[in-house]
């Protein structure tokens, strides 16, 4: 069956491969092909080794549409890379909006009115409801936006097929949204922890982590610079990434420290607030965490990263350090006394 993946970033890539690693098991997939709509994104997922080369392993293919700056030859070239919705059943799986493209919208409708196409909606949320739940409210109170005392209608109509996480009652409560759909709901539950999918990094595992990486070391997810959410009331993430790396200056000699960009990092800014504190003995990396946290004599800090849930099933130790509170560079330091504690700790075992 040929499937068509239509992905906005790389959370929306990280929940759905490991169920299209699933199908292709059960030999319900065949070349699947991942789309983007960004050159940026594209070019990020393709630095995600584990992630593209998951994609590979299936005999799936990575794709951009857009890539040109001419729109009439990007037409051309968009019509070239969806040309199985001329001819062939496709099951579109939709992790995000088309991107307001009239020409997704038309080959996606044809395909599915003359060829019996399917459309799926994917709506899956890697993460646990309560934590979901806070998150919406953080994004809102950030953006300062006033308190909606009655849950919104969330239409989803036109589809075959709506993906979720979560029962119907915990997706709307995370969202405070009322879900209205014509279609069937599948409760997919946690993508992340598919057999076949842990099967893909245990079986890479040695693969996935570059030789320049020496243990222990720190796993530092980096974020984006400036502030995360426009109007949100913190200080900017580039000066909390340098306060952190001066507390943690200490300790840089004797446990080398990983940095994992996001999508959104400047790195030419990342990389001068780095040297600005006289860092060293770190690397870059876009393996993937889930691989970082499972490594054994690891110690990391994370800012914010949704993967973070991983430890919850491996019983890995985990800080999770974000905005924590008005006066934020004192509320930092209070949290890194105890990472300090834990690494500190962890050489005079290693020196005894």
């Amino acid at each position: 069956m040929c499937y068509i993946v239509f992905i906005k970033n790389i959370l929306h890539l990280d929940d759905i491969l490991p169920l299209i690693l699933e199908l292709k098991k059960a030999g319900m997939v065949s070349q699947p092909l991942f789309i983007t709509h960004n050159r940026e994104i594209y070019e990020y997922l393709r630095k995600n080794i584990v992630l593209y080369e998951g994609i590979i392993s299936i005999d799936g293919r990575l794709s951009c549409l857009s890539r040109y700056k001419n729109r009439y030859i990007n037409q051309i070239y968009n019509i070239i890379v969806l040309r199985k919705y001329l001819y062939k059943k496709v099951i579109s799986i939709e992790t995000s909006a088309n991107g307001g493209s009239l020409l997704i919208s038309l080959l996606v409708s044809y395909n599915r009115k003359v060829l019996k196409g399917k459309i799926i909606k994917s709506l899956i949320r890697n993460r646990p409801v309560e934590q979901g739940r806070n998150m919406v409210e953080y994004y809102r109170i950030a953006k300062g936006e006033p308190e909606k005392k009655e849950s919104e209608k969330r239409v989803v109509k036109g589809c075959d097929y709506i993906l979720l996480s979560h029962t119907k009652e915990q997706f709307e409560r995370i969202f405070n949204q009322n879900l209205i759909t014509d279609c069937p709901i599948i409760n997919v539950g946690y993508t992340r922890g598919l057999p076949e999918w842990y099967r893909y990094l245990d079986k890479n595992e040695s693969r996935y982590i570059p030789g320049e990486i020496k243990k222990p070391f720190l796993f530092f997810n980096l974020s984006r610079t400036g502030r995360w959410i426009t109007g949100e009331d913190s200080p900017p993430l580039d000066q909390i990434l340098k306060e952190c790396l001066l507390v943690l200056k200490k300790f840089n000699d004797d446990i080398m420290t990983v940095f994992k960009p996001h999508s959104k990092t400047d790195m030419d800014k990342a990389i001068a607030i780095i040297e600005s504190t006289g860092y060293s003995n770190y690397v870059f990396s876009y393996s993937h965490p889930w691989l970082m946290i499972k490594t054994r004599n690891l110690l990391f800090l994370i800012p914010y990263l949704q993967s973070q849930l991983m430890p919850i099933f491996w019983a890995v130790l985990q800080l999770n350090i974000h905005n924590m509170i008005q006066g934020f560079s004192n509320g930092i330091k209070a949290a890194l006394c105890f990472l300090i504690l834990l690494i500190s700790s962890y050489i005079e075992i290693q020196n005894n």
